[in-house]
């Protein structure tokens, strides 16, 4: 008995607002809207079916058309994927490059090769509380060292194919320099070793430019999950849970886009699909 106005804008308040469904309710009635909060949880989830595909579309087509793709998380997703089957089905696009943290599950997924995040490498070395004065001299001149080169390589990614063709022995040997020198601060040389072993995955970008050297924006796709949570703790169903990170998806991948989310959710309601679909979309943002 409710149009699309209210059960776009509870999807919209619920998905992207993160407001529980007691707080719509409360809302909801003291705008003289007489709903109860059965009727709200089956707008959120039962009328959720259409997110589903919409999140599969948008996943396959940023996969599909992004020369790379990024990862966090704290699930198996090895055994999320099933990767025996995913390597080898021919449905859904294969990941090339994969940019993640060094979880081990991260592995063997991408078919060309996994980069990892410099700003996870580099925590190491910021979690060092050195108490002698030679040693913090040794810390302070390492971190330089580092993030000079961090800088380096972002300059590397930014330039022009002749002149990255150039950049990139003095950039392998720089690396081979800098994490492969010993010092008389144990704990940076243990830092140094970390680095120094997982040199093929930091230097991805060298083979990739378009690999960013952070993970940044996989972090704060999982942190708007981790919000939800402490939020409303937890769905109800199974159902319930897949409507609801797909929805997030929709909201967040309109955002990125620059689309209204509040319209999109309503033409795809409406069924009039005069809009743009957020995976058409996608893949034009990658041409």
């Amino acid at each position: 008995q409710f149009g699309l106005g209210i059960i776009s804008l509870t999807q919209l308040l619920h998905h992207f607002g993160d407001m529980t469904e007691g707080r719509l309710e409360a809302v909801y009635k003291s705008l003289g809207v007489s709903i109860s909060s059965g009727t709200i949880s089956h707008i959120i989830t039962d009328k959720g079916d259409w997110a589903l595909s919409e999140q599969t579309d948008i996943l396959r087509s940023g996969v599909a058309h992004s020369d790379f793709t990024q990862g966090d998380g704290t699930k198996s997703i090895k055994q999320a994927l099933a990767l025996s089957h995913y390597l080898k089905q021919e449905d859904f696009p294969v990941v090339k490059w994969l940019l993640s943290d060094d979880a081990g599950e991260y592995t063997k997924i991408a078919t060309k090769g996994q980069a990892l995040c410099w700003i996870h490498d580099g925590r190491y070395y910021r979690k060092l509380i050195p108490r002698m004065e030679v040693h913090k001299a040794i810390h302070e001149r390492i971190l330089t060292q580092y993030w000079a080169y961090y800088a380096k390589l972002n300059a590397y990614r930014k330039a022009q194919p002749k002149e990255r063709r150039e950049q990139r022995p003095h950039l392998e040997q720089e690396f081979e320099s800098l994490f492969n020198q010993t010092t008389d601060y144990f704990q940076v040389n243990d830092c140094l070793a970390r680095t120094y072993a997982n040199k093929e995955k930091l230097l991805a970008v060298l083979e990739n430019p378009a690999i960013p050297l952070h993970n940044n924006a996989a972090e704060l796709g999982a942190r708007r999950v981790v919000r939800k949570r402490d939020i409303s703790l937890h769905t109800w169903s199974e159902k319930g849970t897949r409507v609801r990170d797909a929805y997030m998806t929709i909201v967040e991948t309109a955002a990125k886009l620059g689309v209204n989310a509040m319209d999109y959710i309503k033409d795809r309601l409406s069924g009039q699909l005069e809009m743009r679909s957020l995976a058409g979309a996608v893949a034009l943002a990658y041409q």
